[in-house]
């Protein structure tokens, strides 16, 4: 018998999407809750959060905002606490946020080491915080689907961004270590390393020549768009993905493979 993706798989499903309040993460929340999931967008931005909400309500759309610092664990604690006050579940976690846009670009030898410490504390660390808190109330429900967001930049090892790079490399260690510890609980967890995605926003943090440098690369002749991961994101937040766990699935136009 084969599975295909409802919306009922996911409709009434909580979502809890980090760095959510714009960019691809906003895409997600607006995807799921456009599946009928009741979405938290879960950003330290807390008016650009609540405006993503309300945006979802406004097209009859459940979304609640939820100020947090992942990189802070009693920030991260207190927005399980709101969530499960308002839901009293999570089915649906995609650890989305991350520093990126702001970061220098460098050699690894003028990186300040306080500037690495604090990719790593958000970037690696905020996941480990928040799944370490929400994936005990999914073993605790039988049901539960983790997404990390890595990088194809990871595979190719991308020049003058040691500290991202690494933070990301690290993710799908943390998914594959995840996944095996929440073997036979219900809980699956996997990880997407998009390329280059303009996300309509401004395209924060990537100029015109660094934008064509990537398409240069790519073996798609064209950018990438949100529209190009969301497919995939619905697929493993549903039921369809029950038997797929532990996989990082790169979704980059081909840029990693040149």
């Amino acid at each position: 018998m084969h599975t295909t993706i409802q919306a009922q798989d996911i409709a009434g499903r909580v979502a809890v999407i980090t760095g959510a309040a714009r960019g691809i993460g906003r895409a997600f929340a607006e995807t799921l809750a456009g599946q009928g999931a009741q979405v938290v967008i879960a950003d330290r931005h807390a008016a650009l959060a609540e405006d993503t909400a309300a945006a979802i309500r406004s097209q009859a759309g459940r979304a609640m905002a939820v100020a947090v610092d992942i990189a802070d664990s009693a920030s991260v604690l207190a927005m399980r606490s709101a969530v499960m006050m308002e839901h009293g579940r999570v089915d649906i976690l995609v650890n989305n946020a991350a520093l990126m846009s702001a970061l220098e670009r460098r050699p690894f030898w003028d990186i300040p080491p306080e500037e690495f410490d604090r990719v790593m504390q958000v970037n690696t660390g905020g996941t480990f915080r928040v799944s370490a808190l929400l994936a005990p109330v999914m073993r605790a429900q039988g049901w539960g689907r983790i997404i990390n967001m890595s990088s194809s930049t990871v595979l190719v090892g991308h020049p003058n961004y040691l500290h991202y790079v690494a933070s990301k490399a690290a993710l799908q260690g943390m998914t594959r270590s995840m996944a095996r510890e929440l073997a036979g609980s219900g809980v699956t967890v996997n990880a997407l390393l998009p390329g280059q995605i303009l996300t309509g926003d401004g395209n924060i943090g990537q100029t015109d020549e660094a934008i064509a440098r990537v398409l240069a690369r790519q073996i798609v002749p064209r950018s990438g768009q949100t529209g190009d991961l969301t497919g995939l994101l619905v697929w493993l937040a549903s039921a369809a993905s029950d038997f797929t766990t532990g996989q990082s699935f790169v979704l980059d136009g081909g840029f990693a493979l040149m």
